[in-house]
């Protein structure tokens, strides 16, 4: 049999029979597109091959497993599939396709419900693994099926190949490194021999590595367009373009709706960029989208990534989900990086894949196996081949290798990433420590451990900054634990070593400065370096930048300009006009001066080592005249620093004095003299450069008088100011601006001719100088968000989850010493302020000792259209009061002070659920009226609006009670008062109740029997009924269904029976000579028509001992002339019962009856015994209409009935 099996796949190898049936279709369910993209998932849970009905064990074998999620396929769904080990997924019913190694063309009987990854006779008993995985989250979750380095039956070569099954129906077939090429397989799907769709059979290079495959049915979907890469020296953002699809792949144009973004990698920030609907981000790259009527199906949006990741997006509103041959995986990366890498793909202790080399090869200690063998070891996992450590002697072993690191710049990030997964640790002392070292290994420092207990159903990304240990022999070092043993496993993968350059992220220089300077003094320039957001951006220590004059005239070199400078690095002149200048770290920017006697127009240039130059756009021309108007601060010219809206300049914080002086250059001796003494009238402006236009209604103010406002690059309009110029020419102003950003001062004056001077038109400008917000205001829209309190009485400002407006603008000073709160009382707006990234976080102010809830807005982004405030939708997902903190970035180059909110609050439950609920009962399904013995376990929960437990609800802010109500068959007749009341109270947002003497209370009379009681739960928020329990399905004062009524009022715990009970014990009479049977039951009460009636179905009631007494005094018979049968001595008047005996006064009823005998007393014996029979109070009845009581009853002996059927007798004489 096996030497025909050989002979068969020889046959097909070999080519004497190929079959070129590539893409044939029946009435196909399925299409497929392979030009989906391919990105190889782990798998880590090994197939148990189940070794039954197969002639080949482990080679034709199969398993079934669990999905982890309902898989739509071909008109039905699955929770569980089969895998063959011949790269096959086969769900439903068992067909035995697992013994048919032969492949065949599709359609092909007994193979229906199937996936035909790579149908070929594979070996999982020669080598290689067959693994399976779920990963994700619903409604995106997968699963994953990899036959890794799989054998062919016969021949020599490995296979690797896998499939993914998405939650909405979807499933990629993928082929990594190996000898899938398809030459002797079938690859498809079939549904039935009527509807199959076979991609290829015994098709040579049908697939090749890196071959992905999507089968997919016509259905309406999300498409994403993306870049395939980022680089992060440039940007940390992509567009992102969202479309709605027809089933047919058409875009759309009409839908409108809400639909949720995603990252597999839970990192990321969204904005928008184009869309006309809106974007809120959630954290945890995690945002909604609206789209409305206008985006026509599809909208751009901004997806930023902090740093370098591959990561995929995933979108759905409701069930509809991305189509995954429209959902490309993003890479994003350092452009500007080196690396030593290794991604074990060599097989040994050689690899090397990044643009460096690594200084030695991986080197073993304490095992001595290599590469392929011992402890420490490279292996197949998951597709991909990894470092594999375990310990068999406890010593602790592993491996490490070096490289070199020296050369690199000051402020160079040395960043050490890797890929681990851990198998079987049992405990917490089973770990693998990475370790660096920057000596050669002298001396290790620990970075992380990979820990016990537990394992990893796919590798987890770690990544460490190792800059400080950067030097000609760091080393990596991994080695497992002492007590690491032979079955405890750590894979280790795509090992990094990454340096990247602190030039990474210039894109060009800004160079800025007033515009006009004197001949007889320096000018002020500032050379500051931007990012390619034109955000400022550290150069890093050492990065060296070339500066020049230009003549705009001449378009040479001014060299008779002459460069100064005042920074924190190193600075040379390295001839007329021009000069370098060495950043120092943690600069973005320096201040540099530059002075020209000659006079003139002169443009700086600047180049930096790395090729980053000065924007045209960010480069003006500087004049530098005979005699100028200056701005001095604090007596420096052109020295006006960053300043506060609407707080006068001369004031702290950041006090200084302004002034202006009249300048002419001394034509003799070059000296700077004062042109103006006196009362002169000077004609003021301020030019807006950043944002480049000024907000009408907004003012600044020269010696209080308002000047105009002009835009960046057109100054046009002055106001006239009165001033006196002392004897050095000059004058002291008071200066204030009421809006924010990067302004200019200009002045003109028209000056008179003097003895000395002719007449003269004299200008001068400003250094650009940052006007900043005081602060910002956060506080809710509404009045009832504020909690002046801080505590559980404020009223609801809103439910956890749900939203809230909140608003946040930047605002001018108003009085000295101002923060947080106090910036929402009064302070004017500054409608210029434009600034993105604004980070929101939340600080929990009670209750105490509670869960600091989550924003679901986190970021924030003050357009120019926002004029300086927005309210916008916002929501926290905890219970109790707290402050919100808007944490600003760097605003043109100036840091901001974070501004905390006055108390915001209460959030209270956005609903109420039940989490669990059982109900037993006493006996087998059913209780007795007044018994303690109903059992009710319930959970019910506080929840957010996402569902998630409010963990703050308890204490003062818990004020939410719980009922519960009892209807029987649907009869409208609420019987909840009569169930005893629930006990227990709210801790951590949960109420829990588990008791098993709960009590339905007898009423005045029999009643029932409630054989099909229902009991429910209501939920009393106490708080005006904002928080509602959630799955609501009964009422118990209505009948019907009260969904459909819309009155349900809460939800079913569940049925059980109730029933009014008593015993009974009646009276007996017989013969001295016999034994006495006395009636002794349980019965329960069946209705008005019934009366009590044996309850058959008890044979749970316990009873008491039985009592002789004498009820009227009139009893005849001694007590100790009889006595109970009883020989276990249940009864307490137990005698002995003679032969092998059965029980006859039990504890336990038998079907409601007990057997209850009393001995014959004897000849002569005869008359009347009292009998009373303890009974639990719920079994008591009122016999004499006195109250409850036992039962009490007489047995007679000495008279009977012979029974001889003679109904009249007479004597005969």
């Amino acid at each position: 049999m096996v030497v025909m099996r050989q002979l068969a796949r020889r046959i097909i190898k070999s080519g004497l029979l190929v079959l070129m049936l590539a893409g044939t279709a029946g009435a196909a369910t399925y299409k497929y597109d392979d030009s989906a993209p391919f990105h190889w998932e782990t798998a880590s849970i090994d197939v148990n091959w189940d070794r039954s009905s197969t002639s080949y064990p482990v080679d034709d074998d199969k398993q079934v497993v669990n999905i982890g999620f309902s898989f739509p396929f071909g008109g039905s769904s699955y929770s569980q599939v089969r895998i063959i080990s011949n790269g096959i997924l086969q769900f439903g019913g068992d067909q035995n396709l697992h013994r048919d190694y032969q492949n065949a063309a599709l359609p092909e009987s007994g193979s229906d419900r199937a996936i035909f990854v790579y149908w070929d006779d594979l070996n999982p008993g020669r080598g290689g693994t067959v693994r399976y995985s779920m990963h994700g989250t619903a409604p995106h979750r997968y699963f994953v099926v990899s036959w890794d380095d799989l054998p062919d039956y016969s021949y020599t070569g490995v296979f690797n190949l896998q499939v993914v099954l998405y939650e909405n129906g979807e499933f990629k077939l993928q082929y990594g490194n190996g000898n899938a090429t398809g030459d002797s397989a079938t690859i498809g799907v079939q549904v039935s021999t009527s509807d199959y769709t076979q991609y290829s059979f015994n098709t040579n290079n049908a697939v090749g590595s890196g071959t992905a495959i999507v089968f997919y049915t016509d259905r309406p979907h999300f498409a994403l367009s993306v870049q395939g890469s980022v680089d992060l020296c440039r940007s940390n953002a992509v567009n992102v373009t969202v479309s709605r699809h027809n089933a047919d792949h058409s875009i759309d144009a009409g839908y409108v709706g809400t639909v949720e973004l995603r990252t597999s990698s839970g990192v990321g920030t969204w904005s928008n960029v184009s869309g006309v609907g809106s974007v809120i981000d959630l954290g945890g790259g995690v945002a909604r989208y609206t789209f409305r009527v206008g985006d026509n199906g599809q909208a751009v949006l901004k997806f930023s990534y902090p740093d370098p990741a591959v990561t995929n997006f995933h979108v759905h509103a409701g069930s509809v989900t991305e189509h995954h041959v429209e959902d490309p995986y993003l890479t994003f990366r350092y452009g500007i990086t080196d690396n030593a890498a290794d991604d074990f793909e060599s097989g040994g202790y050689v690899g090397s894949t990044g643009s460096l080399s690594w200084a030695s090869d991986w080197i073993e200690f304490n095992d001595s196996g290599g590469a392929t063998g011992g402890d420490v070891e490279v292996v197949g996992d998951g597709g991909d081949r990894a470092l594999r450590l375990s310990d068999n002697d406890g010593g602790g072993e592993g491996a490490y290798r070096e490289i070199d690191l020296s050369g690199h710049p000051p402020g160079t990030l040395v960043t050490l990433s890797l890929d681990y997964r851990r198998e079987s640790l049992e405990n917490s002392s089973d770990y693998v420590e990475v370790s660096v070292s920057g000596n050669g290994g002298s001396s290790w420092r620990e970075l992380d451990r990979f820990t016990g207990p537990g394992s990893d159903s796919s590798y987890q990304s770690v990544s460490y900054d190792i800059s400080g240990y950067a030097a000609s022999n760091t080393r990596i070092r991994l080695r497992t634990s002492s007590s690491f043993a032979t079955s405890d496993f750590v894979y280790i993968d795509n090992i990094d070593v990454s340096i990247r350059t602190p030039t990474c992220g210039i894109d060009h220089y800004a160079i800025t400065h007033g515009g006009t300077g004197v001949t007889c003094e320096a000018s002020s320039i500032t050379l500051t370096a931007h990012d390619s957001a034109d955000g400022s951006a550290e150069p890093g220590a050492g990065t060296r930048v070339a500066l020049s004059a230009v003549d705009t005239g001449t378009g040479t070199v001014a060299t008779d300009a002459s460069w100064g400078y005042s920074g924190g690095g190193s600075f040379a002149v390295t001839g007329g006009g021009q000069a370098q200048y060495v950043f120092a770290a943690g600069e973005t920017s320096v201040q540099l001066w530059l002075s020209r006697p000659a006079g003139g127009s002169v443009n700086i240039d600047a180049l930096d080592v790395n090729g980053a130059r000065e924007r045209s756009t960010e480069d003006p021309d500087l004049t530098f005249l005979p005699s100028a108007l200056r701005f001095y601060a604090d007596g420096v010219a052109d020295a006006i620093g960053t300043q506060i809206a609407g707080k006068p300049f001369a004031l702290a914080p950041g006090a200084q004095s302004i002034s202006i002086r009249a300048v002419e250059t001394n034509t003799d001796t070059g000296a700077c003299e004062s042109r103006v003494v006196g009362n002169q009238d000077v004609e003021f402006a301020l030019e807006c450069r950043s944002p480049a236009t000024c907000v009408a209604g907004q003012s600044a103010a020269v010696a209080g008088v308002a000047i105009p406002g002009n835009p960046s690059g057109s100054v046009g309009t002055f106001q006239a100011v009165g001033l006196n110029f002392d004897n050095s020419g000059s004058s002291t102003i008071s200066v204030s601006y009421s809006d924010v950003g990067q302004v200019v001062l200009h002045a003109r004056a028209s000056l008179p001719a003097t003895v000395e001077h002719a007449a003269a038109q004299i200008a001068g400008s400003s250094n650009p100088f940052v006007v900043v917000p005081a602060g910002l205001c956060v506080e809710p829209v509404a009045v009832t968000g504020a909690c002046i309190s801080g505590d559980a009485s404020c009223s609801v400002a809103a439910a956890a989850g749900a939203a809230f407006d909140l608003n946040l603008r930047a605002v001018a000073w108003e009085l000295a010493g101002e923060s947080g709160a106090d910036f929402c009382s009064g302070n004017s707006v500054t409608p210029n302020f434009v600034l993105s990234g604004i980070a929101l976080t939340s600080q929990l102010v009670a209750p105490a000792g509670g869960l600091t809830g989550a924003l679901a807005v986190s970021t924030l982004d003050l357009a120019g259209s926002d004029a300086g405030s927005l309210s916008f939708s916002q929501s926290y997902d905890e219970v109790g009061v707290m402050r919100v903190t808007a944490t600003p970035p760097s605003y043109l180059g100036q840091s901001l002070a974070a501004s905390q909110s006055a108390n915001i609050g209460r959030f209270v439950p956005e609903h109420f659920a039940v989490a669990g609920s059982s109900l037993s009962a006493a006996c087998t399904g059913f209780t007795y009226m007044d018994q303690d013995g109903l059992g009710i376990n319930l959970t019910v929960e506080a929840r957010n609006a996402a569902g998630a437990r409010t963990r703050n609800y308890r204490d003062d802010f818990a004020r939410a009670t719980l009922d519960l109500v009892a209807e029987n068959n649907d009869d409208a007749i609420d019987l909840g008062s009569r169930v005893s009341a629930l006990s227990g109270g709210w801790t951590d947002g949960r109420f829990t109740v588990s008791v098993a003497d709960a009590r339905f209370a007898r009423a005045g009379s029999p009643d029932g029997p409630f054989d099909t009681l229902r009991l429910g739960v209501k939920v009393v928020d106490n708080d005006g009924g904002l928080s509602e329990l959630a799955g609501r399905d009964m009422n118990a004062a209505s009948s019907g269904n009260c969904s459909v009524a819309g009155d349900c009022d809460a939800v079913s715990l569940g049925t059980t029976a109730v029933r009014y009970g008593r015993v009974n014990l009646g009276n007996a009479h017989g013969s001295e000579l016999l034994d006495l049977a006395v009636p002794l039951r349980v019965e329960s009460y069946r209705g008005a028509s019934q009366g009590f009636t044996v309850a058959s179905d008890d044979s749970c009631t316990s009873l008491g001992g039985v009592t002789f007494v004498d009820l009227d005094g009139s009893d005849d018979l001694v007590p100790a002339e009889t006595c109970v049968w009883d020989a276990l001595n249940l009864s307490g008047l137990g005698c002995a019962l003679p032969g092998a005996g059965s029980l006859q006064y039990g504890a336990l009823a038998a079907a409601g009856v007990f057997n209850l005998h009393l001995k014959a007393p004897g000849s002569g014996n005869s008359g009347v015994v009292g009998l009373q029979v303890d009974v639990p109070d719920w079994l008591e009845y009122d016999w004499l209409g006195v109250g409850q009581q036992d039962p009490a009853a007489r047995a007679t002996f000495g008279i009977f009935n012979r029974g001889d059927g003679i109904i009249y007798r007479r004597e005969v004489r």
